[in-house]
């Protein structure tokens, strides 16, 4: 469901994101309560104009807390949604590479989920390739090729080139081809 870009806009204004959604996420409240505040993140985020004022707000440790604490399959959806949205965007890779969840995203969760969720890791995944090569160093890309080997991600990403969804054996070989990875 795309909501209008002037919404998405203004609803994420800092007020609004720091004062109301984040407090949604936290922990301590019910997962119902977590998966509606996550969702509506998620809504936001596919708005690139809005990305800047989503990492501002301070709920990427909130989302990478949410997904290991593993509360619920759909706050892991919504907030790996999110982050695959926030890491289309050049102005995020630092602040994506310093994720906590990161791994537990790649090794864990990209094997047991749906073919939907599996998407959206692997766009995340890609737009931290991407995101690399926007960075003035091209040591950088050099550094998240070597950390996508290093760290035993290859592995699972190259398992999606082989599903049964399209869309997830497609984006699986523009990681595997990007810049001959």
């Amino acid at each position: 469901m795309m909501l209008s870009a002037k919404f998405q806009i203004r609803m994420c204004e800092k007020a609004y994101l720091i004062l109301t959604i984040n407090p949604l996420m936290q922990i301590d409240n019910s997962p119902e309560t977590i998966k509606y505040g996550a969702w509506a993140l998620a809504l936001l985020s596919e708005n690139n104009e809005t990305h800047k004022k989503i990492v501002n707000s301070g709920a990427l440790p909130t989302l990478s807390n949410l997904i290991t604490s593993q509360i619920h399959y759909e706050i892991n959806k919504y907030c790996i949604i999110t982050i695959a949205n926030l890491a289309t965007s050049g102005e995020n890779y630092e602040k994506l590479m310093e994720l906590e969840c990161r791994d537990f995203i790649i090794l864990k969760f990209l094997d047991s989920c749906d073919n939907n969720v599996q998407y959206y890791i692997l766009k995340y995944v890609l737009g931290l390739c991407q995101s690399s090569e926007t960075q003035s160093q091209e040591s950088k890309t050099q550094n998240i090729r070597k950390y996508l080997i290093m760290t035993s991600y290859l592995e699972p990403i190259l398992r999606c080139a082989v599903s049964p969804d399209i869309k997830v054996a497609n984006i699986t070989l523009d990681i595997i081809k990007y810049k001959e990875l």
